[in-house]
């Protein structure tokens, strides 16, 4: 029996190295193929897809990818306020994807944890399907010459006070982002090691200075849970549900098209009689459209949270379904939106030139990925709530704003790495 079981282990490694080295291999190639897309006449400017949104239709180089994040947008963000306290626009039938990074910018500065760079096909098991092969559905490549766009477009996120992280972590993270700033932060997934290679942890660092990171909310997936579950914890040591760090988690159905992130609440099929203000939250809930194969093109999701309210919009809706049809997911299915916020990802754009979709990270990410996506909303599709995606195989980039809190983002974020059967 034993024999046996080696055997299995050692076959599965050596499918693992394979998946591995494949992807380098891909990887290699990408890179070396990768040439300038800036035009040379006015002529080949235009190099959208006819069958996109006209409204992305440009005429200059700098508008061949989605508008960037812009420190003040066309549209104030009292008006997006406004138009976040109650209702959200339906789903557009057209949700993008994971998308390519338009910049050279260096990688950023590796986090206090482990920052070899780990193998891609490691995640054979918590996948579904190693990111080997998820990643060639939709490739993306980058855009590698931003010469002439200005990369000082985000909020000065200096203006965030950390003393209120320093001194209540576990607050901290379920608190909206002021108002005209952005927390730039990083997750940092750890593979090494053969349990790793199956139930990676990942980490999330709040940028604060060239060289300095502050931890914030650490993930790992459960590993008796038959569905996708990951606990979310403000300690990286103490990673249980039973432990005073034990924030949220994020819950996936079988086939990895929708997500539930909650608060560490009791859930109400197993709390029996207990306080209603004691029962879970939910703070998030992702839908992603089927996409078998990825012939439909990169991913397209919609991110429901619960509503704002009170002065200055600052107070978050609560949400604590008792019963399937009092769920974020079953109300969007409904059209019962009134208490909702519904974002969805920003199109990316077709680039002739280059022969893949884009969109403009303004340096923040610097790889091609199926995961890259960032989040607007129909009120206001200038204004980037939320972006998100690779810097090389084991870093990611997240960047977020209003009316997100880190807990939000973060599980956002959790969905992205996990396999989807009905979208891969």
């Amino acid at each position: 029996m034993n024999s046996n079981l080696d055997w299995v282990e050692a076959n599965l490694q050596r499918q693992r190295k394979i998946l591995e080295e494949k992807q380098k291999q891909r990887r290699l190639q990408s890179a070396s193929t990768v040439r300038s897309t800036l035009p040379s006449s006015a002529s080949s400017s235009s190099t959208l897809s006819s069958t996109l949104n006209p409204v992305f239709v440009v005429r200059t180089h700098e508008d061949y990818v989605s508008h960037p994040i812009e420190a003040k947008p066309s549209r104030s963000i009292d008006n997006l306020a406004s138009t976040l306290a109650s209702t959200t626009l339906n789903t557009r039938n057209e949700t993008p994807t994971p998308v390519a990074s338009l910049s050279s910018t260096t990688e950023l500065f590796a986090p206090p944890v482990n920052t070899s760079k780990l193998a891609e096909g490691a995640e054979v098991i918590e996948n579904s399907g190693s990111e080997a092969e998820t990643e060639n559905l939709v490739q993306v490549k980058p855009w590698l010459d931003e010469t002439r766009l200005d990369e000082g477009v985000l909020e000065d996120c200096s203006n965030i006070d950390i003393t209120k992280a320093i001194a209540d972590l576990k607050n901290f993270v379920h608190e909206p982002v002021r108002r005209g700033g952005t927390m730039r932060c990083t997750i940092t997934r750890d593979k090494k090691g053969v349990e790793k290679g199956w139930y990676p942890s990942y980490y999330l660092h709040w940028e604060r200075d060239a060289d300095k990171r502050f931890f914030l909310l650490a993930a790992r997936r459960r590993k008796k849970c038959v569905t996708g579950s990951y606990l979310i914890s403000i300690d990286p040591t103490q990673m249980s549900r039973d432990a005073k760090s034990f924030v949220g988690k994020v819950r996936a159905n079988a086939v990895g098209t929708f997500f539930t992130v909650y608060d560490n609440g009791n859930n109400p099929k197993k709390a029996g009689a207990v306080a209603p203000e004691s029962l879970r939250q939910e703070v998030a809930a992702i839908i992603y459209e089927k996409n078998v194969f990825g012939w439909n093109g990169p991913r397209k999701m919609t991110i429901l949270l619960p509503g704002m309210y009170g002065e200055g919009m600052s107070i978050r809706r609560e949400i604590r379904p008792v019963s399937e049809k009092e769920t974020m997911i079953e109300r969007f299915k409904d059209n019962r939106t009134e208490e909702l916020i519904v974002l969805h990802n920003k199109t990316p754009i077709w680039s002739e030139d280059t022969q893949s979709f884009v969109l403009n990270f303004r340096g923040r990410v610097t790889q091609a990925s199926v995961k890259n996506f960032q989040l607007i909303h129909e009120g206001n599709p200038d204004y980037i709530v939320l972006q998100f995606g690779r810097t090389n195989d084991s870093s990611f980039t997240l960047d977020f704003r209003y009316p997100l809190n880190p807990l939000q983002a973060f599980g956002i974020a959790m969905s992205s790495f996990h396999g989807k059967l009905a979208c891969e």
